[in-house]
């Protein structure tokens, strides 16, 4: 709370009001009128909701993951074609082609490190996809970049479809 009345006072209100959207309601304002409920966890405090994500608006020429998946992680094409065929890029926990294409709901999970005990991986989440073309006959939509994810390896190797061999 320090930092953020320091923010403040220093006039930078652009980083308050990153600190803000941050830190759940809670932290800023008072319990005491009553207007949380009591014992139940809102949806948008948790852990992978949309407010602990970026929200990206993307427009692309086609809905290959390989294209989405690097649009939507910020990586370039050339690398994303590799992680896919180094089977480290799932879609709804399967492993993927790069000519795949993507739905509305899908889940695309980047694997950024894998120890003995823990994996790292990065997840964007495909939210609407628009039926309209672009002036430019290209597709819009709009998906929720995640930070990083550890799990354990044990979780991990139960959930995600490894292709046998």
């Amino acid at each position: 709370m320090a930092v953020a009345m320091s923010i403040f006072h220093r006039r930078s209100t652009d980083l308050f009001k990153a600190l803000v959207i941050r830190f759940p309601k809670q932290y800023f304002c008072s319990i005491a009128g009553g207007d949380v409920d009591e014992g139940k966890e809102r949806s948008s405090d948790r852990l992978g909701s949309d407010s602990h994500g970026k929200e990206l608006d993307l427009v692309l020429a086609c809905l290959r993951v390989d294209r989405v998946a690097a649009s939507g992680f910020g990586i370039g094409r050339n690398k994303i074609k590799n992680l896919i065929a180094s089977k480290d890029v799932f879609v709804n926990k399967l492993n993927t082609s790069q000519s795949d294409l993507v739905n509305e709901g899908d889940e695309i999970d980047l694997t950024r490190s894998k120890e003995k005990d823990k994996v790292v991986m990065s997840r964007f989440k495909v939210l609407t996809i628009y039926k309209d073309l672009t002036k430019k006959a290209k597709r819009r939509l709009v998906g929720v970049r995640y930070g990083s994810m550890i799990i354990s390896r044990e979780e991990f190797d139960k959930d995600y479809a490894h292709p046998s061999k």
